[in-house]
């Protein structure tokens, strides 16, 4: 069973300086779902296989999903250069791992997780015209949470790591895709 705890937060950015190694903090906050309520708006979509489990409760969305097989929500925005973030808890499978993910356009999407490859790993997938770089990062404590996030930039995309609960780690930093 793979699981996923999550206060999504996406924010706008004021810019990223042109070269990939220097970009800046996330500036004003334009959207933030904390899931309050007792169900999500009609502004989400939910798609999950038979048997799956997508709830909210305290303050947070939980997803349960069996091995093999898919369980998640989306929402357009409508704006580009933000930060979504969450906590996974791992299960087994690399590309199928429990793992947060962004779409920007049509194939074209980036996914943050954690593999059990060496006792547990960090695990980034970039996706663009049919091919898919695959990256496996640090090493982490499989059985753990773990607080996960992706910033999709104009020109870069960092993916990161926040083992201390303060403060956020670049765990890879590649060049956004042409989309």
């Amino acid at each position: 069973m793979r699981t996923v705890r999550t206060i999504l937060l996406l924010s706008w950015w004021a810019g990223i300086a042109a070269s990939i190694g220097h970009g800046t903090e996330p500036a004003d906050i334009v959207f933030r779902e904390v899931f309050a309520g007792p169900k999500l708006g009609p502004e989400w979509c939910v798609d999950a296989s038979e048997g799956n489990v997508i709830a909210i409760g305290d303050g947070s969305l939980e997803i349960r999903a069996a091995e093999n097989t898919y369980a998640h929500i989306e929402r357009r925005l409508g704006v580009d250069h933000v930060r979504a973030s969450c906590e996974v808890r791992p299960g087994s499978g690399v590309s199928w791992c429990t793992s947060l993910f962004l779409y920007w356009a049509p194939g074209t999407w980036c996914q943050m997780g954690i593999i059990p490859r060496g006792d547990g790993r960090y695990y980034a997938c970039i996706a663009s015209e049919g091919r898919r770089s695959e990256h496996d990062l640090t090493r982490c404590r499989f059985a753990d949470w773990h607080a996960v996030a992706i910033e999709l930039g104009r020109d870069c995309i960092r993916f990161l790591s926040r083992a201390d609960g303060q403060h956020w780690k670049t765990e890879f930093l590649a060049a956004r895709p042409a989309s």
